[in-house]
């Protein structure tokens, strides 16, 4: 890639063009540091920069790593809004991400925040980011949430040795339900299964993401293969109670349903790929 580079150094005149500049290793989120002797240390998270607690939805500095190209975005730190721009570098052979960030507060470029509070200007912010990553049909998370927030869910299990659970939901005989009752009524199964994987799992301790057309992936943290094994049980029921109606005709279902724990097995490189070769043969069992 041409317009790599081989030294922060190279970065030191941006200075003057933008407001703050953070260098990250965006699978553990950690802000890095370049010591006199160029070696890297890192300090502090870059979701902290935002006021946050937590890594954002939308990561454009996971977004530049996996499809190496710059990204942008515009947030907010409660007290100003900044666009972030997100540009891959190489250093010593490995691969980070530069951030920059510019405050745009009265540039004018966010419309409808005047006389707005910062809470009502959160919830602006928020839900313009959030078209990147949700899935229009669903609602839910999209497949670029997955391979944005899974090697970072990947990291933080085996960085602190806690078990982490990967259920993966397929809706079967998809081509045979669309011969019968039409496009329209995958759609519609599509989002049925988004919205009962949702109230029969939720957000509070993992995610759930549509990856691929009918397709989910699930992940929850710190969960073991008892716990996750109850939970598998409890999806397909769920799903398999549900009676489906669509255009006055009831449409039966089948689903597959598989279910990994990572316990330092994995690693975050190539993890959605090494996932669904894993899935696969699970399948064939």
């Amino acid at each position: 890639m041409k317009d790599r580079v081989n030294k922060l150094g190279d970065f030191l005149k941006l200075d003057e063009l933008y407001d703050s500049i953070s260098y990250i290793n965006p699978i553990t989120k950690r802000i890095l540091e370049l010591d006199n002797e160029k070696k890297v240390s890192r300090v502090k998270y870059c979701y902290n920069f935002w006021n946050r607690n937590e890594r954002c939805t939308n990561c454009i500095a996971m977004r530049a790593y996996n499809e190496d190209k710059p990204q942008m975005k515009i947030d907010y730190n409660s007290q100003k809004i900044f666009m972030a721009f997100a540009q891959p570098i190489v250093v010593d052979s490995k691969k980070y991400v530069v951030e920059m960030y510019k405050d745009i507060t009265n540039s004018g470029l966010v419309e409808d925040i005047e006389n707005k509070n910062k809470e009502e200007i959160a919830s602006i912010i928020k839900k313009m980011n959030e078209k990147d990553v949700i899935d229009r049909l669903t609602g839910i998370n999209n497949e670029r949430y997955v391979k944005e927030a899974l090697p970072n869910d990947i990291h933080e299990s085996n960085h602190g040795k806690k078990p982490l659970a990967i259920i993966k939901v397929c809706l079967e005989s998809i081509d045979l339900i669309k011969d019968r009752h039409g496009h329209k009524a995958i759609e519609y199964l599509i989002f049925e299964t988004a919205d009962i994987l949702m109230k029969t799992i939720g957000n509070n301790n993992g995610w759930v993401a549509r990856c691929g057309n009918e397709e989910f992936f699930i992940v929850l943290r710190n969960t073991d293969s008892q716990v996750g094994v109850q939970d598998i049980e409890m999806i397909r029921k769920n799903i398999m109670d549900k009676k489906y109606y669509y255009d006055g005709n009831e449409i039966d279902i089948d689903i597959n349903i598989a279910l990994l724990i990572n316990k330092g097995d994995y690693s975050s490189h190539n993890i959605i790929e090494v996932l669904n070769e894993q899935f696969n043969i699970l399948k064939c069992l």
